[in-house]
């Protein structure tokens, strides 16, 4: 029986660029996707009353729900439990999909083992027009790619990225979903490939599963914009990647990663203040994240984990 898909995007005041995302996934005439599964924490009700609004009109099962307060991985997992699809296609709000990305998602659980798949991304450069980004030529204007290689790879070493990947359900329910302790919306997609990897299950690269991911200019919760969060929860994030896996991606890589994002951080180097302010907030990170490394924090479990 042909398995059936559940689409997932986790979204953080993007309305036009969510629009444009879930118009690029039904255009993709797919009869496996089942319903599209919207998670929106925007804190202006007036957009998400529009956009409840909007998504009603559809001629398509779209879920739309409202979460008060943005955690990325609270969301995720929001979209895990109300999902009935065998497998859930996680896309970030703000991405362009290429004419074969859900298929090539799809066929990846074809060959024995693969739990999970992630596909092709392509980012924007920063200083490119978004306006200017097109599906058939992704490599203008875009940078990091992942996944330069053509070949189908059945057993994918590299880094989870959920901004295009997609999971076996049942497997993300097994595994209590994403880890809730990672606040700051950092590492969490990593940490789930682990979890899946050390579970003794595969993930694979697809191609033609590619996208373009417009890293819009506003919403969402990266460096530029104004985060809902505090530095401590941010930092948290990074740090409780360290205590868990120091050793998968590089232990001095990811210290260099977390300095970068807390005291090296530009907007902290020029504030003696603030810079002294973010060292403390690396040392409250840290040990926060080594009290919680041995656990799943997830509304998936009726507990924490162990």
């Amino acid at each position: 029986m042909k398995k059936t898909i559940s689409v997932g995007i986790a979204t953080y005041n993007r309305s036009k660029f969510l629009k444009q995302t879930v118009d690029y996934i039904i255009n993709q005439n797919e009869d496996s996707v089942i319903e599209i599964i919207i998670v929106d924490q925007t804190p202006d009700k007036e957009i998400t009353d529009e956009l409840k609004a909007y998504f009603g009109a559809f001629n398509f099962k779209i879920i739309y729900i409202i979460q008060t307060k943005p955690e990325v991985c609270r969301a995720r997992n929001t979209i895990i439990l109300n999902a009935k699809g065998d497998i859930i296609i996680f896309f970030d709000d703000d991405v362009i999909l290429g004419e074969k990305c859900i298929s090539s998602h799809l066929s990846a659980y074809n060959y024995e083992g693969i739990k999970s798949c992630i596909g092709h991304i392509h980012h924007r450069k920063p200083n490119f027009n978004v306006d200017s980004l097109d599906i058939c030529k992704p490599r203008i204007g875009t940078e990091n790619s992942i996944g330069d290689d053509a070949a189908l790879d059945l057993n994918y070493k590299g880094v989870s990225i959920s901004c295009n990947q997609s999971f076996d359900r049942n497997i993300l329910i097994e595994l209590g979903g994403f880890d809730e302790n990672f606040i700051g919306g950092y590492y969490e997609d990593a940490d789930m490939g682990l979890r899946l990897k050390r579970s003794g299950y595969k993930i694979a690269f697809h191609p033609e599963a590619m996208v373009v991911h417009i890293k819009a200019p506003q919403g969402g919760l990266r460096f530029e914009v104004k985060q809902p969060f505090s530095e401590v929860e941010r930092l948290l994030s990074y740090a409780l990647f360290i205590h868990r896996y120091p050793t998968e991606y590089g232990f001095f890589e990811s210290l260099k990663s977390i300095l970068r994002a807390g005291p090296f951080r530009k907007v902290n180097v020029v504030n003696p203040i603030n810079h002294i302010k973010s060292w403390r907030n690396l040392l409250i990170s840290f040990i926060a994240a080594y009290r919680v490394k041995k656990s799943v924090k997830s509304i998936i479990f009726k507990n924490d984990q162990s």
